[in-house]
């Protein structure tokens, strides 16, 4: 259970994004390619075009205007859909809040400016040239925080899963159990044991050549010590080992006949409640 609340826990924690080169390196070189890009005249010609500035101006305006608005966006993502679970509606979200909309807005915003310098639409280049612009740097910025938090993540996701490991160690079931016979005392290997049985109050460990052994425990404290993958506890009597099991029917009243090796003394039966649980266990490898 440990392991798990510690990657549910992963989707609340503030991601440590390192995002500042973006604004420092990576929007000032979308500003001004959106500016250059499609623009025949010559540097010293630019240089004396008033609207020169202006388009410079606009272009840094909405670059950095939509990195604020990308930085908290997919910190927001992030908190909002799990890896393991939401990756699809993360995608969706990347889509349509990270690129159509802010695609639109921005052709919106430039064709509101082109108005404003009375140049007619039908004269520009939105639609053919500033729109897949925008689209294309809408998708690299996506790509770069969606690989930025999915590196974030997996170092995260490997970090608590070797917490959880350590802090939850591989149960060790016991291998040999400790059995009198009079007064001597001896180890008897699981791969010995064909089944533990209560008789009398008593639990005794009958070994795979039918030898009887008085063994101190109960049915409920042996089957917490042994595997659950070997062993299964039949009824209020019996806990056998898998490969003491040679075969079961059912009964017309559901129940499942066991046929043991050795054989037990008397008829042992698993009550139809928990038939499906052995038949599932015992087809398991």
């Amino acid at each position: 259970m440990k392991k798990i609340s510690y990657i549910a826990g992963m989707k609340q924690d503030n991601l440590d994004i390192h995002d500042k080169w973006i604004f420092l390196f990576v929007y000032p070189v979308i500003a001004i390619l959106a500016v250059h890009i499609g623009n025949d005249n010559p540097f010293r010609v630019l240089l004396r075009l008033p609207s020169y500035y202006t388009d410079l101006l606009l272009a840094f305006t909405l670059t950095y205007g939509f990195g604020l608005y990308f930085r908290k966006l997919f910190r927001w993502i992030d908190r909002k859909f799990d890896w393991h679970t939401m990756m699809r509606r993360r995608l969706l979200s990347h889509l349509f809040l990270g690129i159509i909309a802010p695609a639109l807005t921005a052709t919106g915003i430039e064709i509101f400016y082109l108005s404003l310098i009375d140049i007619p639409l039908e004269e520009s280049s939105v639609f053919y040239l500033e729109l897949p612009v925008i689209v294309l740097f809408c998708v690299l910025i996506n790509l770069f925080y969606l690989l930025m938090f999915g590196h974030i993540h997996s170092k995260k996701t490997a970090v608590n899963l070797q917490t959880a490991a350590t802090e939850n160690p591989k149960k060790q079931f016991t291998e040999n159990f400790v059995v009198q016979a009079g007064s001597r005392a001896f180890t008897v290997s699981q791969n010995d044991v064909a089944y533990f049985t209560l008789f009398e109050k008593h639990t005794f460990l009958v070994t795979t050549d039918g030898k009887q052994y008085l063994y101190n425990s109960t049915l409920e404290k042996i089957g917490g010590m042994v595997s659950p993958t070997a062993f299964f506890q039949l009824n209020r009597q019996v806990l056998a080992h898998r490969n003491s099991i040679n075969a079961f029917h059912q009964t017309e009243t559901r129940r499942l006949l066991i046929e043991l090796n050795p054989p037990f003394s008397k008829p042992v039966y698993v009550a139809k409640t928990k038939a499906a649980k052995f038949t599932g266990w015992l087809s398991q490898s």
